[in-house]
């Protein structure tokens, strides 16, 4: 007798919505020159939210003045984002910026685009402006990661990713060196470092 698993996950769902990111570099094996990651939160323990983490000078252990900040309008869930899954992804990991974000409010966030070819959020606030920018845009791939393989090594992630050819990050009217590259994509060698994550889903283990 054939047994069907069921639909329903048995982990906790921890946060739901988007995030996308812009992770530029000086060349496909050379340093990050700018980053930032972008939030859109649905569901949470510190309920819904926007913000967007930017790392102008990632090596740098220097607040606002150097272009790391992060722009948000639920500082609590901002800084819990952080603590618990930005500092733990790749191009965020161990970086000096990172642990020392200036965390400012965020006053106002657009939307701009169609997935099919390009997209743009712009986000303001705390006397920057932050605009990121994805073209050259590919197919959209579901993806399902256990623990073992996600950014945290401890929860489940869920999410639709399309990887873009070209983006652009431009913070308070500068637009940030370097360049898209190609980056692992769980085993196959198909991501870049510019991406759109929609429906995205992070379960703590039940």
């Amino acid at each position: 007798m054939n047994t069907i698993a069921s639909p329903f996950s048995p982990n906790r769902v921890s946060w739901s919505g988007e995030n996308p990111g812009i992770y530029l570099r000086e060349s496909a094996e050379g340093k990050f020159t700018a980053l930032a990651s972008f939030f859109r939160v649905v569901l949470s323990p510190h309920g819904p939210g926007k913000a967007v983490v930017v790392c102008a000078a990632p090596d740098k252990a220097a607040g606002a003045d150097a272009g790391n900040f992060v722009l948000s309008d639920n500082d609590k869930l901002a800084r819990w984002l952080v603590s618990d899954f930005l500092s733990h992804f790749g191009a965020f990991k161990d970086k000096p910026a990172v642990k020392s974000l200036a965390y400012l409010k965020l006053d106002k966030a657009e939307t701009r685009g169609d997935v099919r070819s390009s997209w743009v959020e712009s986000i303001s606030g705390g006397g920057h402006k932050v605009e990121m920018s994805w073209s050259e845009l590919g197919e959209p791939v579901c993806v399902d990661v256990p623990p073992a393989q996600s950014a945290t090594g401890r929860h489940q992630m869920y999410s639709l990713f399309i990887n873009a050819g070209a983006a652009s990050l431009v913070v308070d009217n500068k637009k940030m060196p370097g360049g898209v590259f190609a980056r692992p994509f769980f085993g196959r060698d198909t991501g870049r470092t510019a991406f759109l994550a929609f429906s995205e889903t992070w379960l703590n283990p039940a």
